[in-house]
């Protein structure tokens, strides 16, 4: 394919911008035509269009330019996720080799469902060396064990909240962790609470809110809410466990069926506003 396009082929050859380099998308009838077990093999990721001509002038450096999010989710094979994925990450790994290293952070690298890249090798080579080109990775997966240990040495903060009462579990946590507390901690994480190790916290357990608790604290930094009212954002199957979480947390109180703010709430409002 490279040798029709006239692209020339060898070690140490200059780039050169008069070369027109073939899009990877016509590799498809090339295969349909000399391989057809290849082609079988492919057909699954050249029919997602992912290479159609119109995108070929658009690099890695465009779209670190902005946000974008690459939802896998319709894709029904496992084998076709894993090999877009790693396609990111070898690609971005190359790319950030050929920039200068800088102190000032420029994009955040955010995989969901990590497990499917956990074992491809390049991505330890981008966890160890992304932040030396001003990129940060975030890796988030359902179990500890997902992760190698060159992996999570290489990481410099980790958040794990509970994955159930099972010692193995538990040790698990506690080694990635390096948490010094009691097995029973671990083992009665609960919905909001997570185990922190990071440079400045390190063995440290946490109890977090989430955007519907901030909801809740807004609505009530304006005013008073009776326990039976609705509250705008807050599913009202979920809102009772979440005003328990934060009466838990001592940021709001009820009285007489009100809901309302502590001064600790009051304050942490204070410096919070979504509107």
């Amino acid at each position: 394919m490279l040798e029709s396009s006239n692209v020339p082929l060898g070690k140490d050859i200059p780039y050169s911008s008069d070369v027109t380099f073939p899009n990877l998308d016509s590799l498809d009838e090339i295969l349909k035509n000399e391989n057809e077990k290849a082609y079988n093999r492919m057909e699954p990721i050249f029919s997602l269009g992912l290479f159609a001509s119109q995108y070929k002038d658009t690099s890695l450096k465009d779209l670190l330019d902005g946000s974008y999010i690459f939802n896998l989710s319709s894709i029904e094979h496992d084998m076709v996720k894993n090999a877009i994925t790693k396609m990111v990450v070898i690609n971005a790994h190359q790319y950030l080799n050929t920039l200068s290293h800088t102190q000032q952070l420029k994009n955040i690298f955010v995989f969901d469902e990590a497990h499917r890249i956990l074992g491809e090798n390049r991505i330890l080579s981008l966890v160890r060396e992304c932040r030396a080109y001003g990129m940060a990775v975030w890796l988030s997966s359902q179990y500890t064990t997902d992760f190698r240990d060159e992996i999570t040495g290489s990481l410099e903060t980790k958040i794990i909240h509970g994955n159930g009462n099972e010692l193995e579990k538990i040790k698990d946590i506690k080694k990635t962790t390096s948490f010094s507390g009691s097995d029973e901690i671990v083992a009665n994480l609960d919905l909001f609470d997570a185990i922190v190790s990071s440079g400045n916290y390190p063995n440290k357990l946490i109890k977090t809110i989430s955007y519907p608790h901030l909801l809740i604290l807004n609505s009530l930094s304006k005013r008073n809410i009776h326990v039976t009212e609705e509250i705008e954002g807050v599913a009202v199957s979920r809102k009772d466990e979440m005003i328990n979480h934060l009466l838990s947390l001592n940021f709001v109180k009820i009285e007489d069926n009100i809901i309302s703010l502590t001064d600790i709430g009051s304050d942490l409002m204070k410096d919070t506003k979504l509107d």
